[in-house]
């Protein structure tokens, strides 16, 4: 319950360079590749040794130039297509692994909603009166009774405060509020004429809401020019 907390997101680049996906959809590319290798090379092998009605040609057969038969050529091409699946496959996962660390060290792009909460009404005159509006999550499944908004007087580091009744808050109490939901609370401050211009601070919290704190700033402006 209480305000919402951001948290940082990941970079776009890995989600969407995920390792183990990646990882996964290469081993199955290698693995058919492969297979589609050795296959090639089970039909040549068996047409040379006759199938089809086709008879193998021998050593002696092939124009009196030396070199290696059929079958041996075969089973070179299928020990070649295994052993650069094996290299391939291990060199494409230590890269993605290498790139998954790469990214875990980038750093967290800023989110907008990332700020620190906190309370902050238009700055204002003294002996004017200015607003805004927080709220109030209960996020649990029961229900919360006498939800009552509660701050102390504003006061400027100087130690002037602006009167324990310059801070009101409409509606007054939620009661009940219900499990799940959300509710907006207006705060609104009411600047004595006599207040000095300056920045006046104070923390705003609920009863029976032990998570919500939130500071709450009034600027109070430089009194303008007599009309």
């Amino acid at each position: 319950m209480g305000q919402e907390d951001g948290q940082a997101g990941r970079p776009w680049l890995a989600d969407a360079l995920d390792p183990l996906e990646n990882l996964r959809a290469l081993a199955d590319v290698q693995a058919f590749g492969r297979r589609a290798a050795e296959d090639l090379a089970d039909r040549i092998l068996a047409w040379g040794n006759g199938q089809n009605g086709r008879g193998a040609r021998s050593a002696d057969d092939r124009d009196g130039s030396p070199g290696p038969g059929l079958a041996e050529v075969l089973d070179q091409l299928r020990g070649d297509a295994a052993l650069a699946g094996e290299v391939s496959g291990r060199l494409v996962e230590h890269a993605i692994l290498l790139l998954g660390l790469l990214l875990e060290r980038l750093p967290a792009a800023p989110r907008p909603d990332a700020a620190e909460p906190s309370v902050a009404p238009a700055p204002v005159r003294a002996g004017a009166e200015t607003s805004a509006v927080f709220w109030v999550h209960n996020t649990s499944g029961a229900v919360v009774p006498a939800v009552r908004a509660h701050c102390a007087a504003p006061r400027s580091h100087l130690g002037r405060k602006l009167g324990a009744g310059a801070v009101v808050f409409d509606p007054q109490v939620l009661d009940p509020l219900p499990a799940r939901s959300s509710c907006g609370i207006e705060v609104r401050v009411r600047v004595p004429p006599s207040a000095a211009p300056g920045t006046y601070m104070s923390v705003v919290m609920a009863t029976n809401v032990p998570d919500l704190y939130l500071p709450l700033r009034v600027t109070v402006t430089e009194p303008g020019p007599s009309e």
